[in-house]
């Protein structure tokens, strides 16, 4: 599939294309950075791995800055720089991009030295510095024909370095850069040293830092084509044989389309990030059915025979005409769609997953927000903290705190359920909400303060059912790791909220992964966070 599943952790990507001598270079990333271009520093025509062209530098005073910003830093997270190198001549170590101010204080650079190797320092305050330098593999010490494909990770306290997707030095060291290392006077050099006064000699083409992801831990077959502009696609098609037959679809995808002949007759469904929409002219006849739960089953007697259908949702709504006529289905936000059918489906079986994640936009807050179940319907409430224990041996819970509810007093004294949603922005427009918790409501306690009330709600739920036999593309990879325990009990990680994860999935963290028995979320407001854990 084309697109880049990390894309929302991009922070830079340059695909150095124009015309020749230009020096106009432009950030393809969601974050569309200003490049400033020094020296004779240009786009060259003459040379390029993938599009037109490539940046060509001399080693005298070209550069290529890029203005401070925290996703450059790269202190104290998982991160990966890479891009394509092209040499032309070495004798004298030389930076080929470096973070850093004007009197090379640098909080990481990567450099190719005298002897023609790969060298990456990454510097704390104290000066003290870990080194991850190329032992082995391809050299740069002279003239090269063709263009090598170069990578620092780090992943955990692991650095590592590739050339041509092989493994050629590594280090581990707990070392936090400089967080000293921001304001205008730090900045992004690509090209020379942060004085700007030599640099590489040769050429780079497809430039890309992903802050937060360490892309590659272990040898790889580099990119066959220019590094995508996106998330993946926003759509995918997926049609069965007779009536799907024993079609299936596995897609991870922000929009699903899905057509049939037969016995659907040309009826269309649309899975979108918060909805689907579907269109019959045959088989349901005037039904309507308005479902409320985490699961549904629907079942049909014409063209679908005794097919079934089962849903994890959170609101589904169908409305029929003449066999749906002008009819309509509306599910909000899935993560895991089954429709399985009898006769006119036959064996079919199409399980969809929906992962949104590389479509959030990095640069907007993450908000939550609280859906009371009431007698009377669903009442949104604002949220202020909220706090979770999801496991699959032992009964879960679930906690949260509503502000500000003098006017909500009546739907939260009736309310049965507690639903906790996360809510961002997508890139290019749009917000996804994607329930986190949903619990019973067992406890409520009202304090009265001197200008308002607060209400905490709290209950106990079965043991998290998990799913079985999950395809390895759906392991998630932890961001905003702070640490990692492993002891006779186990394997303990506590990262960044994850949208999608549950126990019973699997999750991963550099060379480190495990089946999750549990999450316990951590919302208290300026602060967001989960423990999850392998119990041995």
């Amino acid at each position: 599939m084309s697109g880049d599943v990390n894309w929302s952790s991009v922070a830079l990507l340059l695909h150095a294309d124009g015309a020749d001598g230009s020096t106009t270079v432009t950030d393809s990333s969601s974050a569309a950075r200003t490049v400033t271009v020094g020296g004779n520093a240009q786009l060259d025509t003459a040379q390029a791995k993938w599009g037109a062209s490539s940046l060509l530098f001399d080693g005298t005073g070209d550069s290529c800055t890029v203005p401070y910003d925290a996703a450059l830093h790269l202190s104290n997270q998982d991160f990966t720089i890479e891009f394509w190198f092209r040499g032309n001549a070495s004798n004298t170590t030389r930076d080929i991009i470096c973070f850093g101010n004007a009197s090379n204080q640098t909080a990481w650079r990567l450099r190719v030295t005298s002897g023609g190797y790969l060298d990456f320092i990454f510097t704390n305050d104290a000066g003290t510095s870990a080194f991850c330098s190329q032992s082995s593999g391809q050299g740069f010490s002279s003239a090269h024909t063709q263009f090598h494909h170069v990578a620092i990770t780090r992943a955990g306290t692991t650095f590592r370095c590739f050339v041509g997707g092989a493994l050629v030095g590594s280090t581990t060291s707990s070392l936090i850069g400089r967080a000293s290392a921001s304001g205008p006077s730090y900045r992004l050099v690509i090209g020379s040293d942060t004085t700007l006064a030599a640099g590489m000699i040769g050429w780079l083409d497809d430039i890309r830092i992903t802050a937060g992801v360490a892309r590659y831990t272990a040898a790889f077959t580099p990119p066959a084509a220019a590094f995508p502009d996106g998330p993946p696609p926003s759509e995918l098609y997926a049609l069965g044989g007779s009536a799907l037959g024993r079609g299936a679809a596995l897609a991870w995808s922000q929009t699903v389309r899905a057509s049939g002949g037969t016995a659907l007759g040309r009826g269309s469904a649309y899975l979108l990030l918060s909805n689907i929409y579907a269109a019959g002219s045959t088989a349901l006849g005037a039904g309507k059915a308005l479902l409320w739960g985490q699961t549904i089953t629907a079942r049909g007697t014409t063209a679908l025979g005794a097919g079934k259908a089962v849903a994890r949702s959170q609101y589904v709504q169908v409305k029929g005409g003449t066999a749906l006529g002008a009819g309509k289905a509306v599910l909000r936000v899935p993560q895991t769609i089954t429709v399985r059918g009898g006769t006119a489906l036959g064996a079919a079986k199409v399980r969809i997953y929906n992962d949104f994640t590389g479509a959030v936009d990095p640069a907007a807050p993450l908000l939550y927000v609280a859906d009371l179940i009431t007698p009377t319907g669903v009442v949104r409430v604002p949220i202020s903290s909220w706090q979770a224990t999801l496991q699959l041996d032992q009964a879960c819970y679930g906690q949260a705190v509503l502000p500000a509810i003098f006017e909500l007093v009546d739907p939260i004294s009736q309310a049965t359920e507690v639903i906790v949603l996360r809510k961002a922005r997508l890139v290019g427009g749009g917000t996804v909400e994607q329930i986190m918790l949903r619990f019973p409501v067992e406890t409520r306690s009202l304090a009265q303060g001197a200008r308002n009330y607060t209400a905490t709600l709290a209950g106990y739920f079965d043991a998290f059912p998990g799913e079985s036999n999950l395809p390895e593309s759906l392991t998630r990879d932890l961001q905003g790791v702070r640490s990692l325990t492993e002891d006779s009990g186990g394997v303990r990680i506590r990262a960044d909220v994850d949208w999608l994860l549950r126990p019973g999935m699997s999750a991963r963290y550099g060379a480190t992964e495990l089946e999750v028995s549990f999450i316990n979320y951590y919302v208290p407001g300026n602060d967001q966070f989960m423990d999850i854990g392998e119990r041995a």
